[in-house]
């Protein structure tokens, strides 16, 4: 019946994917069918047929004329349908879940242990250099002095937290400000880790903004190369081993921590949970939580963020659809991370409370160190405001320890890994 009809018209209202549509091409006949869910996705080329304009009568009838004047070669529509046969639909199924066990890779939940009813708090702080944020490749960059690093300190040590500084090549290799954070360390009021800026540092250069701005998109061969060079210059400066590392721009992957492992990294601070930066080329941790993840020997700590209606509650599902669809959620809510970084103090609290009741029992609020120099970063343009950003993150730290967030060290986080069954 197939292959004696000119065409084989569905008008339907609603579909899943409509195997009659695959049928009918499968026997060289064309298709007309009406513009609703799946079926777009089966007539998606000339061979196949027509996509009508609307599900009307004269939309159809349209669509049928259309045809007839202009059908295609009947050879050219069953090879349309054998594109979709078993072997190439096994292959695509086969594609999605690898896509879904890669994503799931960043390791399993570290439940919340008894001994942690309240969360646990480390402050963590991008020691970098302060650069064009948009800046092109070889864009200049300059290493501000140690002031924004023993302002935050002494933030921090006013509520008994240890921070860690995720310190960059530039950062690490300049005397005062590198020096500043090596004194730190060496009096145990902090830790340090790597912060691989992958444009500036070496070997070669690169830009810091766009695909190759993120450490998960650059060659494999060269991202190790530049996580040796970070790491010698951090031996040289700490006269020890890195535990810790944050991806620059927060553009880690899971083989990315394998490197990571190699090198003997055992805590990734990199997952910003809530963003997706995948407009840019980069990762999209929109659907991830900011829960503790153990990875073999490794721990994941990813940055405390959550999505958030706009101007309303946490609690905003990742946008997981495509099209207009996928931007309408966008647009309903945002990702917000637990920093003072263009975010008020009631938000911050709002944020730390929702990730405590989702079990996230290891707050990390963040800060980079070149928002406390004014114009540096777009949070920052004045002394004025970098003094108010450092202010609400004093409030913020005097907050927590008050509701009982007791802080936690780099290494403890580290024995998590330790404590695997």
């Amino acid at each position: 019946v197939y292959r004696a009809a000119d065409a084989l018209v569905l008008a339907s209202s609603r579909e899943g994917w409509p195997n009659v549509l695959l049928e009918a091409m499968a026997c060289g006949t064309p298709c007309v069918a009406t513009p609703v869910w799946g079926s777009g996705e089966v007539v998606s080329a000339p061979a196949a047929g027509r996509l009508t304009a609307a599900r009307t009568e004269a939309a159809v009838a349209g669509g049928v004329r259309a045809l007839l004047a202009d059908p295609p070669d009947r050879a050219a529509t069953r090879a349309h349908a054998e594109a979709h046969g078993w072997a190439p639909v096994a292959e695509g199924v086969e594609a999605v879940w690898t896509r879904a066990a890669r994503r799931a890779s960043w390791g399993r939940p570290v439940p919340r242990p008894a001994r942690a009813p309240r969360p646990r708090l480390l402050l963590t702080v991008d020691a970098e250099e302060c650069f064009d944020w948009a800046g092109a490749a070889d864009a200049a960059h300059e290493v501000a002095g140690p002031a924004a690093i023993l302002a935050l300190q002494e933030a921090a040590e006013r509520h008994g937290v240890r921070p860690v500084y995720f310190t960059s090549y530039p950062m690490m290799a300049d005397e005062a400000a590198g020096g500043t954070v090596a004194r730190l360390v060496a009096e145990d009021r902090a830790d340090a880790g790597l912060h691989l800026h992958a444009w500036v540092t070496p070997p070669g250069t690169g830009p810091s903004h766009g695909p190759q701005s993120y450490q998960c998109n650059l060659d494999p061969d060269a991202h190790r190369a530049k996580l040796a060079e970070l790491t010698g210059l951090f031996e040289r400066r700490y006269g020890r081993r890195p535990l810790a590392h944050r991806a620059g721009r927060y553009g880690a992957a899971p083989w990315v921590l394998d490197q990571l492992a190699e090198a003997g990294v055992r805590v990734d601070f990199s997952p910003s949970a809530g963003f997706d930066q995948s407009a840019e080329g980069g990762p999209d941790f929109a659907a991830m939580d900011a829960c503790l993840r153990r990875r073999g020997a490794q721990v994941v700590v990813p940055v405390s963020g959550a999505r958030r209606w706009r101007r309303g509650p946490f609690g905003a599902p990742a946008p997981s659809l495509a099209g207009p669809a996928r931007v309408a959620a966008e647009h309903a809510s945002s990702g917000v991370r637990l920093s003072p970084e263009g975010v008020a103090l009631p938000v911050m609290k709002a944020l730390a409370e929702h990730l405590d009741a989702m079990g996230c029992w290891v707050l990390t609020p963040t800060i980079h160190s070149s928002s406390l120099e004014p114009g540096a970063t777009s949070y920052a343009r004045t002394r004025g405001e970098a003094d108010a950003l450092l202010g609400r993150l004093d409030a913020f730290l005097g907050w927590a320890t008050a509701r009982g967030y007791e802080p936690i060290t780099l290494e403890e986080v580290a024995a998590l890994a330790e404590d695997a069954d």
